[in-house]
């Protein structure tokens, strides 16, 4: 894409340009901020206001692998923090029977099994992340709405985000002096024109490069279309290894979701950190207690018994109130325990 090609160069013009003003200096310093890069702020140049993105959210579970209670914590945070409109969980392979795996069922609204994609362009896919990231791209197309890691920890609404104008919204990440988009939590509008571009960058798709089309293209094209799309810090991951308490208090007051990426990983500076400032201990009171507020709003999470009525639906409802505050005990359990 042409445009792609040239938008480092029209950046630099533009900054060049820009010291001719008087106060070049100052506007110079600004301007080296990656233009497609905001803060919660939606640029007024993208047009009319648009109907807001949907407030759903679709979530792939690919492989078969069993759920840690961590990732059902990611899970609830989406239910009782986010609180969509429609929750839906899908799966290519069934998990064996577990108590996390019951727990995701009951926080989502539909369970749906679904194919992953095998291919790219007669390439194999022999990732199942790899797997996630298209199927992330094509449920949100045809779909629109939302898409959160199980790694990522929702603590405040994103209906703000919702209604920017850009069809499609992403996180910002910067690690070792590298941008991109990370592709752990994406809205976008159904048909948005970034999400077809996004999709066609793949048509140079390697098996082997962990996260070129996935993180760099898009950052390309947020780059080269900013009309298209935006780029949001505080969606993106977790700045890595802040030193202080009070960086990590400080972030965690701004981020909108704190999306510990590495965590699950094979490697321990993740880990490490998440454990010495008690991140997932701060993030499990702000979501259980967001969990307790949304209790006391519904009169069959007061009374899991269901009591209130002999309907079907309302025992149903108390039924699944009953093991969700089971869940919420264990998964309190184990971030004490672990973390």
């Amino acid at each position: 894409d042409a445009r792609m090609a040239t938008g480092g160069r029209q950046r630099r013009l533009r900054r060049a340009a820009l010291v001719l003003w008087p106060f070049g200096t100052l506007v110079v310093l600004l301007a080296e901020a990656p233009v497609a890069v905001h803060s919660l702020v939606c640029p007024r140049t993208f047009g009319k206001a648009r109907s807001p993105i949907p407030n759903v959210v679709h979530q792939p579970w690919l492989g078969g692998a069993t759920l840690r209670w961590e990732q059902v914590l990611a899970m609830m945070s989406v239910r009782y923090v986010l609180r969509p409109d429609a929750y839906v969980l899908y799966y290519d392979r069934e998990p064996p029977p577990s108590a996390t795996w019951a727990c995701a069922k009951v926080l989502v609204d539909a369970s749906i099994k679904r194919s992953a994609p095998y291919a790219v362009n007669g390439r194999p896919i022999r990732y199942v992340q790899h797997k996630s990231d298209l199927m992330r791209i094509d449920l949100l197309e045809r779909h629109g709405g939302m898409y959160i890691d199980h790694d990522a920890y929702v603590l405040k609404s994103l209906d703000a985000l919702r209604r920017c104008s850009a069809d499609f919204i992403g996180g910002y990440e910067k690690f070792v002096g590298v941008e991109k988009i990370n592709n752990g939590v994406l809205l976008a509008r159904a048909n948005a024109s970034f999400l077809k571009r996004w999709r066609r960058g793949y048509h140079d798709f390697d098996p082997d490069s962990w996260d070129h089309n996935s993180c760099v293209v898009p950052w390309k094209l947020v780059q080269a279309y900013p009309e298209l799309g935006l780029a949001v810090k505080e969606i993106g991951p977790m700045p890595a290894l802040m030193q202080r308490k009070e960086d990590h208090n400080a972030y965690q007051r701004r981020a909108l979701v704190v999306h510990l990426t590495g965590i699950f990983g094979s490697s321990d500076w993740r880990r490490n950190e998440v454990k010495q400032f008690g991140v997932l201990r701060v993030i499990a009171k702000r979501v259980l207690d967001a969990a307790v507020k949304l209790q006391n709003e519904d009169p069959v999470m007061r009374h899991a018994d269901g009591a209130l009525s002999g309907s079907r639906r309302w025992r149903e409802r108390g039924m699944n109130a009953t093991l969700l505050a089971s869940c919420r005990r264990q998964v309190l359990r184990v971030i004490m325990r672990d973390w």
